[in-house]
């Protein structure tokens, strides 16, 4: 019962808690010239906002972003812990104005990147519309292109009710091309 009340209360914090950075802003610029300057910047004090906290409610849980095999039950703490890791970062995956937003500006992609765990090379490219998840086990070699609509699953659901979950490393000047699925590998 702890676990969706717990999920409602991590969206409900995700979603709100970067409202109060644009807003601050506004009330502050509120009868001045700065009203205008303060309008344009709301979309990205909002999205940077949105990063942090979702980055930062994702962190006590990358510790069960590990590769093995381990049951789909939440009673088991590494599906738990990728649950609410999962949630924190399909919060960010989902919301695509704000994700291309991020992965456009490179600051902003390794803001995010970083707060979920990624570790490898940053020089790669990425869309929206690519699905992956785990960030703490996938690794983009120097250059690598990842093309629109590719999926990288480093989880595969099994029909016994488990989950396996492992790495998936592109090496240097990778190319996965449009609509790929990759799974468990190296590319």
């Amino acid at each position: 019962m702890l676990f969706p009340i717990l999920s409602c209360c991590f969206l409900i914090v995700i979603f709100g808690l970067p409202l109060l950075l644009p807003c601050a802003c506004l009330d502050l610029a509120k009868g001045s010239l700065w009203i205008w300057p303060a309008l344009l910047a709301t979309p990205l004090l909002y999205t940077i906002g949105f990063v942090l906290t979702a980055g930062l409610l994702s962190l006590p849980f990358q510790s069960g972003i590990v590769a093995g095999r381990f049951p789909r039950d939440l009673r088991h703490p590494v599906c738990r812990k990728r649950r609410l890791y999962g949630l924190c970062w399909t919060s960010v995956y989902y919301f695509k104005p704000l994700y291309y937003l991020c992965l456009s500006t490179p600051w902003l992609k390794w803001l995010l990147f970083r707060l979920f765990g990624y570790k490898g090379s940053m020089n790669f490219t990425i869309y929206p519309d690519t699905w992956i998840r785990d960030l703490p086990l996938l690794s983009f070699g120097e250059g690598t292109y990842i093309s629109n609509r590719v999926t990288l699953g480093t989880n595969l659901a099994l029909s016994n009710g488990q989950i396996l979950v492992d790495k998936i490393t592109c090496l240097r000047r990778s190319l996965v091309g449009h609509l790929a699925l990759v799974g468990l590998a190296a590319c």
